[in-house]
């Protein structure tokens, strides 16, 4: 900030210093005066009236005065102390400047009056005809004129050199306090620019706060621990039918239509909040005309580090959802069940055919070839209804010993004709374990691997280069069985996260997104492992680990 320059005038009261000159000029009969740096007069006590009528009105004598005054003023500094000088018009001062932080801001004086001896009257008479003065007058004036002793003199200079220099000190921290109150008034007006601002943007936000939160598609719950509503939106009004009024302190529990339901998830939702955590689940709450929706919900604390500051809970009315999801199970319940109805004739047929000693061999081959698809896809609608298990949890594993070659041969039996249509090489490479030993085996269950492996396969015969190899590996690893898909095709970049979720696909022809998730359920409910690796130059590998069989 730029240093402001001060005033005499703007550092001190000058009624006060006034004040102060009259005393001394009762005391002393010195008159004292207060110029500024160039000559002007702001204060005055006894004034002569040789000066003040006479030398300080003539055009000429006022011309000494000022030259006079202005001489003596260049010579003062902080250093100088006092100065005495006879002016142009024979009366004598004493000056001493006023210094307040090195900066010279004013001159004080003593004067007019005579030192011992005192000048001669012809001076005066001489001075009266010159500049056509009234001499009777002039004369009179110059009677007025105090005369002092040398020492006299000195003694008062001493004074009013300290007067000075305390006047100077006094300045000094008027200018202090008034840089501190410049300061200051500064500070409070940045803060109170910068608490308008302040305020113009929390009133921006909480506006903009405002419109999101009343217009979001979702229910918004505004909840304060343990679990007390303090405010809501609108679509929680539309979803839940309570006007806003209605549910402001009111528990959560108003939500939720069973008690232990919600006292368990209240204490496991709390905890993990506490741990600085966000919470989403689904489950089945009541509006205020007791309909019974399924809501997902997404919870997290408005200050991390202050659960009581509150919580802000997202809930979306997935009614509509959970209803197509069971409409699609039904749907799927009743498709394996109608599917296998006519299979298993397709089946019987096949066996009751096979039994004619009198068919021709190819006739036995392609009833053969019929039975095997038929007892091959009799066997996937059983693994389907095995895979909604394991994704609901109804799942009981049951593993055996399990011989991974031979469940590569059986997956890969379907997927020759798919791979001559691209020109790809299938390949399988198996670890050679010597003649008599026992072959590479997981403890699994064959059906859940063939299937599995089949879908590995499938998607890499689609991702594959044509006129590129898909190959196979098993190996040993510790107490792991290692099965490796690899293709050199590469996983869009899009899905390469997700790989593994359900209906991730990246715009493929005919693609679903669920082989490498159903993969994935498959490889963990026989306590397996999967991952997917990919680059440009080596390809995607696929690798299923399941439990070595020993």
């Amino acid at each position: 900030m730029e240093e402001k320059h001060y005033s005499f005038a703007d550092l001190f009261d000058l009624d006060t210093i006034l004040e102060v000159m009259k005393n001394f000029y009762a005391l002393t009969s010195f008159p004292p005066s207060i110029t500024d740096p160039e000559g002007n007069l702001m204060l005055t006590v006894g004034f002569k009236t040789l000066c003040r009528d006479f030398h300080r009105r003539h055009p000429e004598t006022l011309k000494q005065c000022i030259e006079s005054d202005t001489w003596m003023a260049d010579r003062l500094d902080a250093e100088s102390g006092y100065a005495c000088y006879d002016c142009l018009n024979g009366l004598t001062d004493v000056a001493m400047p006023i210094v307040i932080d090195g900066r010279h801001l004013a001159n004080l004086f003593i004067g007019q009056f005579f030192t011992e001896p005192a000048p001669p009257e012809a001076f005066f008479l001489e001075r009266a005809e010159r500049y056509g003065f009234d001499r009777d007058a002039y004369m009179a004036a110059v009677a007025e004129i105090p005369v002092f002793t040398k020492a006299q003199v000195e003694q008062a200079a001493t004074f009013m050199t300290g007067l000075a220099q305390l006047i100077g000190e006094m300045g000094l921290s008027q200018k202090r306090l008034a840089e501190l109150n410049a300061t200051l008034e500064n500070r409070v007006q940045e803060r109170t620019i910068r608490l308008k601002r302040e305020e113009i943007a929390r009133k921006r936000a909480l506006a903009e706060f405002e419109a999101i939160f009343n217009n979001s598609s979702v229910a918004i719950i505004q909840a304060k621990p343990p679990d007390t509503i303090y405010n809501v939106n609108k679509r929680f009004e539309t979803i839940f039918g309570y006007e806003r009024g209605e549910a402001l302190g009111q528990s959560l529990h108003l939500l939720s239509p069973y008690r232990d339901e919600y006292a368990t998830r209240k204490k496991r939702d709390i905890e993990m909040l506490r741990g600085g955590g966000m919470v989403h689940d689904e489950c089945r709450l009541v509006t205020k005309d007791g309909r019974h929706i399924w809501c997902s919900y997404h919870g997290s604390p408005i200050n991390p580090a202050r659960l009581e500051d509150g919580v802000v809970l997202l809930l979306n009315d997935i009614s509509e959802r959970k209803e197509l999801e069971a409409l699609k199970e039904d749907v799927d319940r009743i498709m394996r069940h109608d599917l296998k109805v006519p299979l298993n004739g397709i089946v019987g047929f096949s066996q009751y055919l096979l039994m004619d000693d009198g068919l021709t061999e190819t006739q036995r081959e392609a009833l053969q070839d019929i039975l095997d698809s038929g007892l091959r896809m009799s066997d996937q609608i059983n693994r389907s209804l095995e895979f909604y298990k394991i994704e609901t949890g109804a799942f009981q594993y049951s593993p055996s010993e399990t011989d991974l070659a031979a469940v590569v041969r059986t997956a890969l039996r379907d997927l020759t004709e798919d791979a001559r249509r691209k020109r790809l090489d299938l390949r399988v490479e198996v670890p050679s374990r010597g003649d008599g030993a026992r072959p590479l085996s997981a403890l699994a269950d064959a059906g859940l691997s063939c299937v599995m492996l089949s879908n590995l396969v499938k998607n890499s015969v689609e991702a594959a280069p044509e006129g590129s190899a898909v190959t196979v590996r098993l190996a040993e690893d510790g107490a792991d069985a290692v099965i490796a898909v690899h293709n050199q095709g590469t996983v869009p970049v899009d899905v390469r996260d997700r790989f593994f979720e359900k209906y991730a696909t990246s715009s493929k022809a005919g693609g679903t997104g669920l082989g490498t998730y159903t993969a994935k359920l498959m490889a963990e409910a026989q306590n397996g492992t999967i991952e997917m690796r990919t680059a440009e130059e080596d390809g995607t590998t696929v690798t299923v680990r399941l439990p070595l069989a020993r």
